[in-house]
């Protein structure tokens, strides 16, 4: 098989319908910048084009230089964010803010159950319940 091929990944935002990704090649030594650029300008791929007319925005995402021809129909027949450097740090920017959403939700549970005044004190620890009576916010038990 030849190599020398480059293939490149270009990101779609906002995603175009259902396409986030367009997976391009080029050949014989032609460079990726003037290739994006056909893209960018709406000259490239159908799917850019339309892409661009819906007035998405096209970032060159991710390259790989010295490739074999057939590693771009590999790479094709499955799904692209994986390989997308934007949408793998998107994933664990949301994982972060998930976990932290889920922490502060589980210490306001927790501050609820735990400290929450009642009318009559009851479900209060005991030295904060016995100092509430004796300022007189609940009653005595």
């Amino acid at each position: 098989m030849s190599t020398g091929y480059t293939i490149y990944l270009i990101h779609i935002e906002p995603r175009y319908k259902h396409a986030g990704h367009y997976l391009g090649i080029c050949r014989n030594g032609r460079d990726v910048a003037e290739r994006f650029k056909e893209h960018h300008e709406g000259r490239g791929a159908v799917l850019t084009q339309y892409a661009r007319r819906a007035g998405c925005n096209l970032h060159l995402a991710r390259v790989w230089f010295n490739c074999e021809f057939a590693s771009e129909r590999r790479m094709k027949g499955r799904s692209l964010v994986p390989l997308c450097p934007i949408c793998k740090e998107r994933a664990l920017l949301a994982q972060r803010d998930r976990s932290k959403l889920s922490a502060a939700h589980t210490s306001i549970q927790r501050n609820k159950r735990n400290t929450a005044p009642v009318a009559d004190g009851s479900r209060l620890p005991k030295p904060i319940r016995a100092s509430l009576v004796r300022f007189g916010e609940v009653a005595a038990t």
